[in-house]
């Protein structure tokens, strides 16, 4: 309205900005990501966005926040930090994931008998049925097909009512929109979206579907909208979902993602934390002592109790 014209756009790394205030989190916390950062040698917004997938990781679907009466907030977000090649991303990464990782796994490990058992009652239940439905076809006299039938009916009854406990997921990587529904579906709801690379944006914008970009679930994920599929092949309903994002990438995919015009049309861009911290490559230590076990210790503790708990 004034007529002067805009001045130059200003990259993001141009900005005197400070670093990632890790003394917000809790003191377990911020002593890991502090020896995180000071071991690896990495930006402290690496550990500490990072962290705060963990803790929405852990959270999501658990907790929400009541700003008033009538108008609650899931507590899941999206996270992306972008960094060059070769800036420790993945180390940082594999270290905040850590617990996270041991903790599907120890579920894992412990549900493992109890699904083969009730697998192999479902598999001796449908044999008997079978058996059953071939025998009723036979029998002649009323009375004799009102048991085989009764028979039938029991076993079908047995058969829905046994329930095969679900191997659980906490964490996915590369899966299609309509596999991250599937895996939601089973998982009650929530899911972690948790990865070193960016591979998810190119499932986006439709490395599996022709091109064409698929972000339906993800926008529903962040805001825990009812997510409900009928198709021939599958019918699946998903009540308040809830996903975590927690990717490191490099800033030409970033770039993409965020020159995609669907991602930008229907408001995915809006949904996530940005970080783009300086890369350390150049001024790095040489030598430096490893994370403290009572620190990483502390760290896992808190994070498989919650998990445990929560």
């Amino acid at each position: 309205k004034t007529g002067s014209a805009w001045g130059p756009v200003l990259p993001f790394h141009s900005a005197d900005l400070p670093t990632f205030p890790l003394d917000i989190l809790p003191d377990w916390l911020r002593e890991y990501c502090e020896a995180v950062t000071e071991t690896l040698q990495t930006p402290p917004d690496l550990a500490g966005m990072l962290a705060m997938a963990i803790l929405s990781a852990v959270f999501s679907r658990r907790v929400e926040v009541r700003a008033w009466a009538g108008y609650d907030e899931p507590v899941n977000i999206y996270v992306v930090i972008s960094m060059p090649p070769g800036s420790g991303k993945s180390p940082v990464f594999k270290a905040m994931i850590g617990p996270i990782a041991m903790y599907e796994w120890q579920q894992l490990e412990k549900s493992q008998l109890d699904i083969q058992r009730a697998e192999d009652e479902r598999d001796m239940i449908k044999s008997r049925l079978e058996t059953a439905k071939g025998k009723a076809a036979r029998t002649e006299g009323e009375h004799a097909m009102k048991a085989a039938y009764s028979e039938v009916e029991g076993l079908r009854g047995e058969l829905n009512d046994l329930e095969v406990p679900v191997r659980t997921k906490m964490i996915i990587d590369d899966a299609t929109p309509e596999s991250v529904i599937s895996i939601l579906a089973e998982q009650k709801g929530r899911i972690a979206i948790l990865s070193p690379e960016g591979d998810i944006f190119a499932i986006m914008s439709g490395r599996y579907s022709s091109g064409t970009p698929n972000i339906g679930v993800y926008k529903k994920g962040h805001v825990g909208d009812d997510i409900r599929v009928d198709r021939k092949t599958r019918s699946e309903i998903v009540r308040k979902p809830a996903i975590t994002m927690g990717i490191t990438t490099q800033p030409e995919v970033m770039r993409a993602f965020g020159q995609n015009k669907t991602f930008q049309s229907e408001g995915l861009l809006a949904r996530f934390f940005y970080a783009l911290p300086i890369s350390t490559v150049g001024s790095r230590k040489t030598l430096t002592d490893p994370i403290a076990d009572q620190v990483k210790n502390a760290y896992y503790h808190h994070v498989l109790t919650m998990l445990e708990n929560v």
